[in-house]
């Protein structure tokens, strides 16, 4: 009951489509731990107490990297979509989140990364009604957001 879908210590070459996945203790889905290569397309990820998606690395030295996150519906979470890493060698790198859906959440519909989450691209998502902001730009972390919030 923690994440609705866990893709786990080097998980590669996954493919999450066209679930539903709500009010979890913690994701939507978790994509963590160096994997890569996944995709995520057409997921229903609402309600959830953290994020909608988060990509993210903790222990395991390397990248979470080369995902897709691609036409997810992340409403009413904690955040829509967020990605980071604990340090410079466990990083979340070159992900690419486009054309999602990030409104009414309650913590940023994205947030872009720490300094450990590098160069992922958020491009043409639709981005609107959240608090405090739309998007939290890390300063450090160097993203292309390819999109304007929705006015």
């Amino acid at each position: 009951g923690r994440d609705g879908i866990d893709l786990d210590a080097g998980a590669k070459y996954n493919v999450c489509i066209f679930n539903t996945s709500v009010k979890n203790k913690r994701h939507g889905i978790f994509i963590e731990e160096a994997s890569h290569h996944n995709l995520l397309f057409g997921n229903e990820l609402n309600d959830n107490l953290n994020s909608g998606v988060h990509v993210w690395n903790e222990e395991v030295k390397g990248n979470t990297t080369d995902n897709s996150i691609v036409a997810n519906v992340c409403n009413g979470n904690r955040r829509g979509l967020s990605c980071g890493g604990r340090d410079d060698t466990k990083l979340s790198n070159a992900n690419l989140f486009f054309n999602n859906e990030c409104a009414r959440n309650s913590n940023y519909g994205i947030i872009t990364g720490n300094k450990n989450g590098l160069n992922n691209y958020f491009s043409q998502c639709l981005v609107k009604d959240n608090k405090p902001l739309d998007i939290q730009i890390g300063e450090t972390s160097q993203s292309y957001l390819l999109n304007t919030p929705a006015r």
